[in-house]
């Protein structure tokens, strides 16, 4: 149905993002990262020292008979210091290479979608990752929230595994074009790569040592410890790291995609995904109660297709007014607000710098099964998701 042209043009993504901002990204992962290798450092030679201190208090007093309980008080001591400090490195190194930290989505509100049941929308993504230079998805999973998100399913050990998962959300399916849609996937995708897995490792890094210094065992004991006040340090080091960090990586997302679909459509579709969210959760609101199972859910996003009126130019900056005054004074969390962002494309590609590239006006929903082909079977739609 759809040839690979309707998923190509020209536009080229060789350009590099504006040096302050890669600036700024760069000095806030090294930031983190120092602080990171600081307390990692101070650990190691904490431990060092013990074990130095246990094998020369041994090899001291354990030469002398007159001397032998006075040593096994000494290695009964420094030995348990030792024990200490290897359960802590044990238990920072459990949250980092397992999934005790990550999200789990909902699963019951997912649906696993196979190559065979949507190739366009597995050739779009194919085209769009060789674009952007970035991995595809190795699984594509609808939700029926108005949500888009990329998932990596990662693994730290000798051997790295990694699975990416896009979820992507029916009911933009339902009401966005493929040139919007490709806008929405293009910010996502840019998420993969390093950056994001430095992103991901330094949230689970700061939880984990959150977790292992707020525990009340031997509080006061603890206190005694430089390691644990060095901890404490770091974390808030971290912790005023992280989110910037994440609002820079979203304004690159941006960038990206307005590199590869345009400003216009770029900026277009930010201000269209939030106003899908937010009729979304109107219409869910009017009626009353949540849905119990899949054909519920069916019915009512068909309902919420049927009830969708595209808004015009006029009606988008009607839009982009009322969105400006409901997060004016709002308080970024870990992305920045939908305005900001609309700002900073706004700065970064002034009206009629930029050609915005030509895209079919297809409706995104031919990619995908309709609705009552898809099956009710999450079964498959287990899986992780990271901050």
């Amino acid at each position: 149905m759809f040839a690979k042209p309707l998923f190509r043009h020209s536009w080229s993504h060789e350009r590099k993002p504006p040096w302050g901002i890669r600036l700024r990204a760069w000095t806030l992962r090294l930031a983190a990262w120092t602080a990171v290798v600081v307390f990692t450092v101070g650990g190691s030679m904490a431990a060092f020292v013990t074990a130095g201190w246990s094998i020369g208090g041994w090899i001291r007093w354990a030469s002398a008979e007159q001397h032998s309980s006075q040593a096994a008080v000494v290695l009964a001591l420094l030995g348990t210091v030792s024990l200490y400090y290897a359960w802590q490195a044990v238990r920072l190194l459990r949250y980092l290479v397992t999934p005790v930290l990550e999200d789990q989505p909902a699963e019951s509100s997912c649906r696993s979608l196979s190559p065979q049941e949507a190739e366009p929308l597995y050739q779009l993504c194919r085209n769009l990752a060789e674009q952007l230079h970035k991995p595809c998805p190795d699984e594509i999973r609808l939700s029926v929230e108005p949500q888009c998100f990329v998932v990596e399913q990662r693994r730290f050990g000798i051997y790295t595994r990694r699975r990416l998962v896009l979820v992507l959300g029916i009911p933009q399916l339902l009401v966005f074009d493929v040139g919007e849609l490709k806008a929405l996937l293009a910010h996502e995708f840019s998420h993969l790569g390093q950056d994001t897995t430095t992103t991901v490792f330094l949230y689970r890094f700061s939880e984990a040592l959150h977790r292992d210094l707020v525990l009340p065992l031997w509080l006061r004991v603890r206190m005694l410890d430089p390691l644990w006040w060095l901890g404490w340090g770091v974390l808030w080091v971290l912790r005023r790291v992280y989110r910037p960090l994440q609002h820079t990586q979203e304004y690159l997302a941006d960038w990206a995609s307005a590199t590869v679909v345009g400003a216009e459509l770029a900026s277009r579709t930010l201000l269209k995904e939030w106003w899908v969210a937010t009729q979304f959760q109107l219409r869910l609101a009017e009626r009353g109660e949540m849905p119990q199972d899949w054909t519920q859910w069916r019915a009512f996003l068909a309902e919420f297709a049927a009830q969708w009126q595209e808004p015009g130019p006029l009606a988008l900056e009607y839009l982009r007014r009322r969105l400006s005054e409901e997060e004016a004074g709002v308080v970024e969390d870990s992305h920045p607000t939908v305005s900001a962002r609309l700002e900073f494309l706004a700065r970064l590609f002034p009206q009629g710098s930029e050609s915005t590239p030509v895209h079919a006006a297809v409706p995104a929903r031919l990619l995908v099964p309709p609705l009552e082909e898809i099956t009710g079977d999450s079964g498959r739609a287990a899986g992780a998701s990271g901050p």
